[in-house]
């Protein structure tokens, strides 16, 4: 079986102030308006990470004001899938 490249379909962008390191927290991130059709057998992909300079402003990773921080700290992204912590995609279906 060829596969074929993934390709961008829509962006959603949500800064996140973190609350605790070590709990799991609901982020909610709204994806562009889009309409777009899935051919059967083909998959859909989630990509989350921490920034996309420079098509999206830098984010350091730390607590300073946006723009004006110069310490760049690494971050860490967690999907969880333990019942009552299970993380979620929610896409509307026109059949």
């Amino acid at each position: 079986m060829i596969r074929s490249p993934s390709k961008n379909i829509c962006d959603g962008l949500q800064r996140v102030k973190i609350e605790s390191a070590d709990a799991a927290q609901r982020v909610c991130v709204e994806l562009w308006p889009t309409a777009y059709r899935v051919a059967q057998g083909h998959r859909l992909r989630m990509q989350v990470s921490s920034g996309a300079f420079p098509r999206w402003a830098r984010n350091s990773g730390s607590v300073g004001p946006l723009g004006e921080t110069t310490e760049l700290r690494a971050a860490e992204q967690r999907i969880y899938h333990a019942p009552g912590c299970a993380s979620a995609i929610m896409l509307p279906m026109i059949a």
